[in-house]
């Protein structure tokens, strides 16, 4: 059981949750093993393990994972000063070097280069690897080419009790981050690259901190590349040495040599670099016209900046507000007027941060909000040094809501808790570390802040700024950080360097702008996600099985694609079934017979709540196909319209098993469908490009809705059908039987004459529901159960004969032969109504009519041999047409790109 605080023990349970979304089928082997074929060159592995005297445990861990590797191409030479357990020399994949710890990094060196593999990896002592861990960097190495020249994945720790926890969901290759933390661990690293990068590390602590500092300086950041899945575990704690990682960063090759380390955790530091010289900055403060926050943001600046060489801007609209234009005129920073910037009274804040650039006279511009306050003299000297790195081109200090000292700015993440978010905003005190430490160090991040950002003015104009006219509303500067990632250039978020910043604590509840232009601000988040979404843009530093949901950091459990943890080249299929039965059949359950065939990979999200997949969480899943089942309520069509108008091409099919546009009056379903039903269906098809339905006649009612439909028959899986047995004759009278949901009172109501004249002569038995007029007529009742129980409960029934009356009515008309199939795969002989699902079949289909149905039953209550042959006729049927597994070629088709 997990143990700590009550959030630790609800992270604790929402990783389990995580790790068995996470499942691995028997057939992947296959999938696997159709991978490694296509492989040109399958690579080889060298694994290194140095070991001391209190490692002989851990080190069995590490090799009994290895053993269930499910890619078999390793080699590991244990490096220690220990003998040789008997054996263990004899197994040709395991190498035992005995030597003192003086004489390792020599001996790693000599192995590898005699080893002649293609990656190496040093581990620690008690790795756990996942048993896809070599097969995923395989697969990774082998689909980048030789752009990749390291590897890194993320990790997480066991207990004693073999329980995982401490998941680090890495940001990817994060130069910042991961200069600012040892946070990469093990590195599988090529064989060229290890060479020229010095090897191994003389020193067996943190010894991949060092080699990843010498491999960013040889090779340079790009040649590193990160699998976002947690596929090395740790015993207790990650085994990190801050002090063997202080030695590296301040080692003279390195590029952080000279700087400033300071301890923020453990594991973690702020690296303050010094600065050569002090270039003068301009800063420009964007203003609103309002006194209250412009006159304190320009106290504090003026009361709370070291720096010398500033050039102060004032950017902001005319204004016939008296008091606000008396104090600007009388106002002196350090005994200068301030050099005013005016704009037109229409102006919007991209305009002026267009007009604050042109008019700078510095490289170094600093486009600062008024509803900022300066708190620290040093604040500026944090940010110059570090846009001095090579490449980069604008960093935002750390912004805080001002009483509470609430998260603000930590690094904006494209698409977090909607459009962009801060991890952690509102939710904790800038004091805290935050999720490994994310906000006390240096990151890089994907976006910069509105209310403060230091820019190179070359960049800005390169990028042609921000798009003022496409972009009025805070879209722009989304826009124009993504446009500076794109030209190759990195942006940084820097803690050193906090500043308080009112934003939306205070303008939430005046801004003019968010109350004149709403309908303004929707069309510009929707032109950028034209732009950058089309493109496949995903924030690179927010690891994707991180939610987008949550501004807390937590793993995402509502759902989890299989191609996240097992990439291959079979179709990417994410679904939106509704939970219920007709999900199981219409969805999930053939998405499942796919998976397990090694057909396509799933990715099911169950319709449980009104969240929905927004532009940002589907981009980053990039699914070949998306299918939305009964799309009809607003969160729904809100998504659908949502994913096609962010430019996305993710083929989107709607899938229906209902005539719902026709629902019967008496239908305990006709509640929960809009009055407006077909108008919204007509506006969900708009945006989908084929609907896949389970009938002929539902697919000729709809056909003028939408130019591709598809049929494809509801089906059986073998799995949960075929190894039941369903008992007859076990009663001294036939036992009768009807099973199906709530929405069946019209049908019910046909068949209560029927039960009355026939009770003496057979035992009625109803699963599921029933009318209050018919429970006294009934030898047994069972309630409904989950469908996961369904089929095995539907078998213990022992039914000799099964009925299936339905309603004459065109929505009956377009249902599906479903119910023939449960009691024909269990040999039930069946009487059921005479209409379209039902026809085509061997049961007995007759009108509705109470003297034909009791003369049918009698039939068959009276002559057990005859209705035992038209069971069987019934399994056969079912067995030669409608087993699911027969036909998934048909399914997939049907929900496939033409």
């Amino acid at each position: 059981m997990p143990t700590g605080t009550p959030a630790a023990i609800e992270t604790s349970r929402i990783y389990q949750r995580w790790l068995a979304s996470r499942r691995i089928e028997a057939s992947d082997g296959n999938i696997l093993a159709d991978a490694i074929a296509a492989w040109r060159n399958p690579p080889e592995f060298h694994i290194v393990v140095r070991a001391g005297e209190n490692d002989r445990a851990a080190l069995a861990e590490t090799l009994d994972s290895l053993n269930y590797q499910l890619y078999n191409r390793w080699h590991i030479d244990i490096i220690t000063n220990l003998p040789c357990p008997d054996g263990l020399d004899a197994l040709p994949s395991v190498g035992w070097q005995q030597t003192e710890s003086d004489t390792e990094k020599p001996t790693i060196d000599f192995l590898v280069a005699a080893g002649q593999r293609d990656w190496i990896v040093e581990l620690p002592a008690g790795a756990i690897l996942d048993p896809l861990c070599l097969w995923r960097v395989a697969e990774h190495a082998n689909s980048g080419g030789t752009a990749i020249g390291a590897i890194f994945t993320d990790d997480d720790i066991y207990d004693a009790h073999g329980i995982r926890n401490a998941p680090r969901f890495k940001p990817g290759v994060n130069p910042t981050w991961l200069q600012s933390a040892d946070l990469a661990g093990p590195l599988f690293v090529r064989r060229d690259i290890w060479r020229i990068s010095g090897s191994a590390a003389a020193d067996r602590r943190s010894a991949w901190f060092a080699q990843l500092l010498r491999i960013s300086a040889a090779a340079g950041w790009h040649c590193l590349s990160h699998i976002p899945d947690v596929l090395i575990s740790y015993p207790e704690a990650f085994p990190s040495s801050a002090e063997a990682c202080m030695h590296a960063l301040l080692n003279p090759q390195a590029a952080t040599a000279g700087s400033e380390i300071i301890p923020v955790s453990q594991d973690s530091w702020r690296i303050r670099r010094q600065l050569d010289e002090y270039p003068p900055v301009s800063i420009a403060i964007i203003s609103g016209g309002q006194l209250e926050f412009l006159q304190q943001c320009l106290e504090s600046l003026a009361d709370k900046t070291a720096w010398d060489d500033i050039e102060l801007l004032l950017v902001r609209a005319e204004s016939t507000d008296p008091d606000l234009e008396e104090w600007v005129s009388a106002y002196r920073f350090r005994s200068t007027a301030v050099r005013q910037v005016f704009l037109n009274n229409d102006a919007n804040w991209a305009e002026a941060c267009n007009a604050a650039i042109i008019s700078a006279s510095h490289e170094h511009v600093v486009l600062l909000q008024e509803d900022t306050v300066i708190l620290d003299p040093n604040w500026l000297e944090s940010l110059v040094g570090t846009l001095v790195q090579p490449e980069v081109a604008g960093v935002s200090p750390r912004l805080v809501r001002p009483g509470n000292g609430q998260i603000a700015y930590s690094g904006d993440i494209l698409g977090l808790a909607g459009e962009h978010a801060s991890p952690h905003r509102d939710d904790a005190h800038f004091a805290e570390s935050g999720y490994l430490d994310c906000l006390q160090v240096s990151r890089d991040v994907t976006l910069l802040a509105e209310g403060c950002m230091l820019l190179r003015r070359s960049d800005y104009i390169a990028v042609n700024g921000m798009e003022n006219e496409i972009f009025p509303q805070d879209s722009a500067h989304r826009d124009f950080s993504l446009k500076l990632l794109a030209a190759g250039k990195r942006l940084i978020y820097q803690p050193q360097s906090t500043l308080v910043h009112y934003g939306e604590s205070l303008r939430k509840h005046f801004d003019i702008a968010n109350i004149r232009q709403p309908e303004t601000r929707i069309e510009s988040d929707r032109k950028l996600a034209q732009r950058w979404l089309a493109n496949g843009v995903a924030d690179p530093f927010w690891n994707p099985n991180l939610s987008l949901a949550q501004k807390s950091p937590q793993a995402e459990t509502a759902f989890h694609a299989a191609w996240q943890y097992l990439p291959t080249g079979l179709p990417r299929i994410a679904a939106r079934p509704v939970g219920n039965a007709q999900g199981d059949y219409r969805v999930s359950g053939p998405l499942k017979a796919l998976r397990r065939a090694g057909l396509a990979l799933d990715c099911i999200w169950q319709q449980d709540d009104e969240r929905e997949f927004t532009p940002y969480e589907l981009a980053r899943l990039a699914p070949d196909v998306l299918i939305a089942q009964n799309y009809l309520l607003d969160p729904r069509l809100a998504g659908l319209q949502a994913w096609r108008e962010s430019g996305l091409d993710t083929f989107i099919v709607y899938a229906l098993d209902d005539l719902f546009t026709e629902m019967p009056l008496k239908s305990s379903l006709r509640s929960g469908v809009p009055a407006n039903a077909r108008s919204r269906f007509k506006h969900a098809l708009q945006y989908c490009d084929r609907l896949v339905v389970s009938t002929e006649f539902l697919a000729e009612s709809y056909r003028h809705l939408i130019a591709d439909i598809r049929v494809v028959p509801n089906r059986l899986e073998s799995d949960l059908w075929l190894n039941l047995q369903s008992a007859k004759r076990r009663g001294r009278k036939p036992r009768i039987g009807w099973a199906g949901g709530t929405a069946h009172r019209g049908d019910l109501e046909l068949i209560k004459p029927v039960i009355e004249a026939t009770r003496d002569e057979a035992d009625w038995v109803f699963m599921g529901m029933h009318t209050d007029e018919i429970r006294p007529l009934l030898t047994e009742f069972h309630p409904g159960v989950a469908f996961s129980e369904y089929p095995a409960k539907l078998a213990a029934l022992d039914l000799d004969i099964a009925i299936a009356p339905l309603e004459i009515n065109r929505f009956n008309q377009g249902k599906s032969n479903l119910r023939l199939l449960e009691y024909g795969v269990l040999g039930i002989p069946v009487v059921a109504t005479d209409i379209d699902p039902y026809r085509n079949s061997p049961a007995c289909i007759l009108p509705n009519d109470t003297a034909r149905w009791i003369e049918a039953l009698r039939e068959r209550i009276h002559d057990a041999e005859a209705r035992e042959r038209e069971g069987a006729a019934m399994k056969a049927w079912v067995m030669q047409q409608f087993i699911l597994e027969n036909h998934l070629d048909q399914w997939l088709t049907a929900h496939l790109p033409d």
